[in-house]
C-alpha cells in the first residue's frame, strides 16, 4: 500500500497558459542580431510629487502595487523536452530585487546615460526562468529636451513574445491611469505536457499546419486569379536597392532620440488636407534618410522602402489570445522624389494602399500558416532559416517604422503627470536602421536605432529629421499662405463686381 505522505510528496503536473504560435515567432526567432525587447520610457515630472521615488526599496514598493493587474507580471516559461510543444506560461513566486532597478545618471551628459541604458536594454540577452520584465527607473534627470528638471524615467523592458507596444500602452493606462486598477483573468490552464505527451500529439499538429497551408495557398491564388479577371494584379514584392543599413553585421546597437511638439506635427498635417500624422512623419523620416546618405555618396537613384505595422485588434476574433496582435506591410518611401510636397503626397498614397493590402489579408485570407505551425517546425526553421548575406546588393525593405500613441486621458505617478514616451525600435538582422513614433499629450518623439558601424552619429541623423520637419512645415505654410492670397483675390474681384 503507498502510503498518504507518499502520494502528498510526488510532484503533481504544472499547469500553465500555453505560448501561442504567432508568439512563439518572437522566441525561436530572435537570435543576437534579432532581439524581441519591448521598450518603453515613460517620462514623469517627478517634481511635483510629494511622494518620489528615492531608492529602491521605493521603487519596490511602488511595483509592488500592480503586479497583479496582469498575469505577464506573474508568469515565467516552462519549455517542453526538445521543443516538441510551445513553452508554457506559469505562474510563480516573483522575486521584485530582479525585477525593479533604480539609478542616477553618473555622467554630466544625461542624455548620453539615457540612450546608451535603453540600446543596452535593447540588447540585452532575454531571462525566460523568472517573469521576462523589468522597471528601471532613472532619477534626477537634467539637462535633456523633452524631460523636465529633476525629473524621473520609468524604463519598461519587457519580451515581445509576452506583450507587444500596444499592450505595453494598456499597461501604463492600469498603472498611471486614474481609474481604478483591475486584475486581468488568466486564460484556462493546461498541464505542461511531458516529452512523451508531447510527441503524441506532434503528428495532429503537423496534419493541421498542412491543412492550413494548403487552404491559405489556395485563397491566395483564389484571389489572384480574381483580381486577374478583374483587371488588377496582386502586388509583389518589391526589390529595392540595398543601403548601408542592409548590411549583416555583428550587433552593436545605437541608440537616440528627440521630442517635437505634437501639435505643431498636426498643424504641418493640416496645411496638406488628407495626410495623417504618422504621413508627415514617414516623409521627415524618408527626407532624413535621402539627406544622411546623399552625405556620404551613398543615395540610390531607385526609392528605399519601409515595413510598417497595422494593429489586427479590431479585424480578427482570433486573434483574442495572442500577446502580439499586429500585421506588418510594406510601402516606398520615394526617396526618389526631391520636392518635400510631391514626396509627402506620394508617401501618403503608398501608406494608404499598403493598409487597404494589410487589412484585406487579415481580414479576407484564411490565418497564416505560420501562426498554427508547430513548435517542433518553428525551432527547426528558426536554426535552418538563411541569414542575410553580409553586404547585399538588394533588399525588401530598407529601414522598419512604427508608430504608438498612448491614450489622452492624463496619466499621472503619485500627482506627478506623465508628459511623455519614447523607447526604440530594435534594429534587425539585415536591417540596420529602425525608427519608432511615439506620442502622448502635448509630445511626439522620434526615437531612432541603428548599428554603431554604420551611423556613429546618431545626433547628425536626428538634426536632419528636425531639419525635414521644418522643411515640410515651410512647405505647409507656402499651401496657406497661397490659399489666404487666392481667397484675397477672389474677395476683391467679388467687391469690384458687386
Amino acid at each position: 500500500m503507498i502510503s498518504k505522505r507518499l502520494i502528498s510528496t510526488q510532484k503533481r503536473p504544472e499547469s500553465g497558459t500555453p505560448m501561442t504560435g504567432r508568439d512563439a515567432l518572437n522566441y525561436y526567432f530572435e537570435s543576437p542580431k534579432t532581439r524581441a525587447a519591448v521598450i518603453a520610457t515613460w517620462v514623469i515630472d517627478a517634481a511635483k510629487t510629494a511622494s518620489p521615488i528615492r531608492d529602491q526599496a521605493d521603487a519596490q514598493a511602488f511595483v509592488a502595487e500592480f503586479v497583479d493587474v496582469d498575469p505577464m507580471f506573474r508568469r515565467r516559461l516552462r519549455t517542453v523536452p526538445g521543443n516538441l510543444s510551445f513553452p508554457v506560461w506559469i505562474e510563480c513566486q516573483v522575486d521584485l530585487s530582479q525585477h525593479v532597478f533604480t539609478s542616477t545618471p553618473d555622467t554630466p551628459d544625461h542624455a548620453r546615460y539615457i540612450n546608451d541604458k535603453i540600446a543596452a536594454l535593447a540588447s540585452s540577452q532575454p531571462r525566460f526562468d523568472i517573469p521576462p520584465w523589468a522597471f528601471h527607473f532613472v532619477l534626477d534627470v537634467h539637462g535633456v529636451d523633452g524631460i523636465p528638471e529633476g525629473g524621473m524615467l520609468i524604463i519598461t523592458h519587457s519580451h515581445h513574445s509576452a506583450v507587444d507596444g500596444m499592450g505595453v500602452a494598456k499597461l501604463c493606462t492600469q498603472i498611471l491611469g486614474s481609474a481604478p486598477r483591475t486584475v486581468s483573468s488568466n486564460a484556462p490552464l493546461v498541464e505542461v505536457p511531458t516529452g512523451l505527451q508531447a510527441a503524441r500529439e506532434v503528428p495532429a499538429e503537423i496534419g493541421r499546419f498542412v491543412s492550413a497551408f494548403r487552404t491559405h495557398s489556395r485563397a491566395v491564388r483564389d484571389r489572384r486569379k480574381a483580381l486577374d479577371a478583374a483587371g488588377s494584379t496582386a502586388p509583389k514584392p518589391v526589390k529595392r536597392p540595398a543601403t548601408r543599413f542592409s548590411r549583416n553585421l555583428p550587433p552593436d546597437m545605437t541608440y537616440d532620440q528627440t521630442p517635437f511638439d505634437l501639435g505643431r506635427i498636426r498643424a504641418i498635417k493640416s496645411g496638406f488636407g488628407d495626410v495623417t500624422v504618422n504621413d508627415v512623419m514617414m516623409t521627415a523620416i524618408s527626407l532624413a534618410l535621402s539627406d544622411y546618405l546623399r552625405e556620404l555618396g551613398e543615395l540610390p537613384t531607385e526609392s528605399l522602402g519601409t515595413s510598417i505595422p497595422m494593429s489586427t485588434r479590431s479585424m480578427n476574433h482570433n486573434e483574442a489570445g495572442n500577446a502580439n496582435q499586429i500585421a506588418v506591410v510594406m510601402l516606398s518611401l520615394h526617396t526618389d522624389i526631391a520636392d518635400p510636397l510631391a514626396r509627402l503626397r506620394a508617401v501618403h498614397a503608398s501608406a494608404e494602399e499598403a493598409k487597404n493590402r494589410g487589412t484585406t489579408q487579415t481580414t479576407q485570407l484564411p490565418t497564416n500558416p505560420l501562426f498554427v505551425a508547430p513548435a517542433p517546425l518553428l525551432a527547426v526553421l528558426s536554426k535552418l532559416m538563411r541569414h542575410p548575406k553580409k553586404n547585399p546588393t538588394t533588399a525588401l525593405i530598407n529601414t522598419m517604422i512604427t508608430n504608438l500613441a498612448y491614450v489622452r486621458d492624463p496619466l499621472e505617478f503619485r500627482g506627478a503627470p506623465m508628459v511623455g514616451v519614447f523607447g526604440p525600435l530594435p534594429t534587425a538582422e539585415g536591417i540596420q536602421l529602425a525608427h519608432c513614433i511615439a506620442s502622448y499629450g502635448p509630445t511626439m518623439w522620434l526615437s531612432v536605432t541603428s548599428n554603431r558601424a554604420l551611423m556613429p552619429d546618431t545626433g547628425r541623423y536626428i538634426s536632419l529629421i528636425r531639419g525635414a520637419v521644418d522643411r515640410l512645415e515651410e512647405a505647409a505654410r507656402g499651401i496657406v499662405d497661397e490659399s489666404d492670397a487666392g481667397e484675397r483675390r477672389l474677395a476683391e474681384v467679388a467687391r469690384h463686381t458687386a
